[in-house]
């Protein structure tokens, strides 16, 4: 996926069990296995990464950003959009749209 056009927010996104990571303060630090690519995620990548461990549809997700920090939906939509969409393109996470 080049950019985020398979992404909406309806889609169900998930881990794909690849990764070993671990958590360190606030942050997850997570090593791909394949790859041997070692990703840093902040803490506001690192609790998305949290709420991807179980499929979770975008709106979801990004209901749970909303209450959790201070960000309006809009802003909230089109950023976990962007890295949603980083995350696929690293073979990090799956997506399943509804028809």
């Amino acid at each position: 996926m080049d950019d985020n056009s398979q992404l909406t927010s309806a889609s169900v996104v998930a881990r794909i069990g690849n990764l070993v990571d671990a958590k360190i303060h606030d942050e997850v630090v997570a090593l791909s296995i394949e790859s041997g690519i070692c990703y840093g995620l902040n803490r506001s990548a690192s609790r998305i990464w949290e709420l991807l461990s179980s499929p979770i549809e975008i709106d979801n997700l990004c209901a749970t950003l909303i209450r959790e920090y201070e960000v309006d939906e809009t802003n909230c939509q089109r950023d976990v959009l962007d890295f949603l969409s980083e995350l696929h393109r690293e073979g990090l996470i799956s997506i399943a749209n509804k028809d």
